[in-house]
């Protein structure tokens, strides 16, 4: 699925007074159903093991204002769902600086992390409608394995601006069933392991709504490695983020037109 979009007064070759066409190929996955609910505790246990592995690969530099080939962090998505909820595991290998100590702290539009972890965005009805609605929404996921809330953008001023996922905005929906991360394991191998459960089943003027077969939700999902490299399921220019206006730094403005599916 190709979509494309306009980017005013903006060019990536440095124009400042032109428009600029985006074109942009979004991810597609599917989510394997199970009948056995994996346990959300940060290991990737069997019920797993039936899901397909999605690469997490197009690697941006940690302010996101371009594209960074020889960053070494990437990752994996894999998803299921029971009927209500959907699940993701998400595997970040090739991450050699630990930091998974510190608590995030999203409550300015300047944002950065200051832990590694993962960003979490969903459309719920992958209708693309603009990320400031209230069936869109992003959070971070630290990777401090002992944190017991995964933290997100919202604007005191303005209730509706942000993530239906912060508990201050008006639109707020306990939409995130469980979360962990592992915490670092050094090594070649798979440093850090994410699991969240999303709760889908029901939504605002649709209370009775069930997930079947062949139902489709926006989603993007980041590994951050702080201070290095962004690295992103879906998103694949570093620059889109620049098409809505929104006052969220670029590497957060993440438009739900680029969000897979």
């Amino acid at each position: 699925m190709t979509n494309t979009d306009v980017l005013e007064r903006f060019s990536p070759d440095g124009g400042d007074n032109q428009s600029y066409k985006v074109t942009a190929d979004r991810a597609q996955a599917d989510a394997s159903f199970t009948t056995q609910a994996p346990a959300v505790d940060g290991v990737k246990d069997a019920a797993w093991n039936g899901a397909k592995s999605y690469p997490i690969g197009h690697t941006f530099d940690a302010g996101m204002t371009g594209d960074d080939p020889d960053a070494t962090t990437d990752g994996t998505l894999r998803l299921l769902w029971d009927g209500p909820v959907l699940y993701g595991l998400v595997q970040v290998s090739g991450d050699s600086t630990e930091s998974d100590t510190a608590t995030p702290n999203w409550n300015t539009p300047s944002y950065a992390a200051n832990t590694d972890g993962i960003y979490v965005s969903m459309d719920v009805y992958n209708d693309q409608w603009g990320f400031e609605t209230d069936t869109q929404g992003t959070f971070f996921l630290s990777a401090n394995p002992n944190l017991t809330s995964v933290t997100s953008y919202n604007n005191a001023g303005i209730p509706s601006l942000g993530s239906f996922f912060n508990p201050a905005n008006q639109d707020y929906s306990t939409r995130l069933a469980a979360f962990k991360s592992s915490g670092y394991t050094p090594g070649s191998g798979v440093n850090y392991t994410y699991e969240f459960a999303l709760q889908l089943e029901g939504w605002g003027d649709q209370p009775d709504r069930q997930l079947r077969n062949g139902t489709k939700v926006g989603l993007e999902v980041g590994a951050y490695d702080q201070g290095h490299s962004f690295t992103y399921w879906s998103k694949s220019q570093y620059f889109t983020g620049l098409e809505d206006g929104s006052n969220l730094p670029d590497s957060q403005r993440i438009p739900n037109r680029d969000w897979g599916s």
